[in-house]
């Protein structure tokens, strides 16, 4: 089963790929929000390029588990992506991602492509290890 991961952020949402069968992934892309906010057609085009049966959400968290102020804005970007586009939306718990992703590219401030892979990673070896 081919997977999207989205790492949702204000100005940036991050994408990887990945697949069940071979528990693969890789990064594929950085949508960078306009002053007229996200070009839901690059979302759309860059999603269905690779036509996914699932599409992951990082769910930030707080450390503690409770549910952040910062998931109001990303349940509302989910509900906008499930009205242009029929594919089944997970949310999966984000927290540390960003962190994370910093620690393996420290020389890049574009680190969301990297943590919607390390998202899709998480959601591989929980869901199908």
């Amino acid at each position: 089963m081919v997977v999207i991961a989205i790492d949702y952020g204000e100005k940036k949402i991050g994408l990887a790929v990945g697949n069940t069968e071979t528990m693969t992934s890789s990064p594929i892309s950085i949508i960078k929000k306009a002053k007229t906010g996200f070009n839901w057609d690059e979302l759309k085009e860059k999603i269905m390029e690779w036509e996914p049966n699932r599409i992951i959400i990082g769910k930030p968290l707080n450390m503690d588990g409770t549910r952040s102020d910062f998931m109001e804005k990303v349940e509302r970007f989910a509900k906008k992506l499930r009205s242009r586009i029929d594919i089944e939306i997970e949310f999966f718990d984000e927290r540390l991602t960003s962190f994370e992703a910093r620690q393996l590219d420290e020389d890049s401030e574009m680190i969301d492509d990297v943590a919607a892979k390390i998202i899709l990673d998480s959601w591989l070896n929980n869901e199908h290890s």
